[in-house]
């Protein structure tokens, strides 16, 4: 269960699990599990695609690293259209794609119209890499997203 690692509110644990904050790792036992792909495969595909600051992608660490769920029991499977400005880039990894209906979207203009699902064709691996000034959420309206 979501809830079984780490620390925070019940709220809080059924829907995220924070694995690094701000650069601090707070959830140890998640981390040793998921450092060997953030070090040898997310940030080495993340700095070839990004220029940081004019230098290229070297100097991209991992600021904040976290497990989201979006369960139907717990009734909550959207996150509202936002951009994430306290990171330069974002990676996501659906964990279980093809689960659920919806998912991920992109969303260029104010109306919900201009939504873009980006999730359809996903599969176990794949990770999609966006920019702080892309508005985007989710909107798993079937199954559970993790």
């Amino acid at each position: 269960a979501f809830d079984a690692l780490g620390s925070g509110s019940a709220a809080e644990a059924a829907h995220a699990r924070v694995v690094v904050e701000d650069g601090r790792v707070v959830c140890e036992e998640l981390h040793r599990l998921l450092q060997p792909a953030l070090e040898s495969r997310i940030l080495p595909y993340v700095r070839q695609r990004v220029d940081y600051g004019g230098g290229g992608g070297e100097g991209v660490v991992v600021a904040d690293a976290l497990l989201r769920a979006y369960r139907e029991e717990d009734r909550r499977q959207a996150l509202a259209p936002h951009f994430d400005v306290t990171s330069f880039a974002t990676v996501i990894l659906p964990l279980n794609p093809g689960e659920y209906e919806g998912g991920l979207f992109l969303q260029p203009g104010a109306d919900r119209s201009s939504r873009l699902l980006v999730e359809p064709g996903m599969q176990a691996g794949d990770a999609l890499l966006h920019r702080f000034d892309v508005m985007h959420g989710v909107d798993a309206s079937g199954g559970d997203r993790y």
